[in-house]
């Protein structure tokens, strides 16, 4: 793909394999871009006897295409999540759809993830998003090394049932607008350092590219 975005032309296979000026053989190439094109990555128009082929999107809808294909499965969805560092709870909620991915990263006590819920979904008016109530959302949860637990005393620590820090990230689409926010809890004060926070930048753009190109495709990944 490197090869492709560095040029405004489009590429042979030949051409391709020149680019790249490895050792990789022909038929490994014309392979790639043919499983490319089928993916959609890629278009492709006839040069002779051979194919040309030119990248559809920038590396910024690479990022947000592998996204996609990450939050369209509850399990990636949990494992994109638990790449968050020293979280009990980790979400991102869509305001539109009025909808929750959840992945309980360590066993939360209820209070704790009412709370988180609704911090997630003020969050989006605050931002500058379409109002929406904790009440309101549909919730999927997915058990990323905890679960919610109703009695207190079931924690390790019972004394820290509630939440403690909480962090958050707006989404924005097409045009800047709030489509809904990446969020992180725990129960421990000042829990989360600079490499959160990075990590949140890392994933909410791409994942907000990913949310507002579904919308207008019709399916919400």
């Amino acid at each position: 793909m490197a090869a492709l975005w560095a040029t405004e032309e489009p590429l042979t296979p030949a051409e391709v394999l020149c680019a790249v000026d490895s050792e990789l053989a022909y038929n490994t190439v014309m392979t790639t871009l043919s499983r490319l094109h089928d993916k959609g990555m890629v278009d492709r128009r006839s040069r002779g006897r051979a194919y040309a082929y030119r990248p559809t999107g920038d590396p910024s809808d690479m990022a947000a295409r592998r996204m996609r294909e990450v939050l369209d499965t509850e399990s990636d969805r949990a494992g994109v999540l638990q790449r968050f560092v020293g979280y009990d709870l980790a979400a991102v909620l869509l305001a539109q759809e009025r909808q929750a991915y959840v992945a309980v990263g360590k066993p939360t006590a209820q209070q704790h993830y009412d709370a988180f819920l609704t911090a997630a979904a003020e969050a989006v008016s605050s931002y500058g998003g379409d109002a929406v109530g904790a009440g309101e959302l549909s919730t999927r949860v997915a058990n990323a090394g905890g679960t919610v637990v109703a009695d207190v005393e079931d924690l390790a620590s019972p004394e820290q049932a509630g939440m403690a820090t909480y962090l958050s990230m707006p989404l924005r689409g097409h045009g800047g607008a709030v489509v809904g926010v990446l969020a992180l809890s725990s129960a421990v004060k000042n829990a989360f350092g600079e490499t959160a926070l990075s990590t949140l930048k890392l994933i909410e753009g791409p994942a907000a590219i990913v949310i507002d190109n579904a919308r207008l495709s019709g399916a919400t990944p």
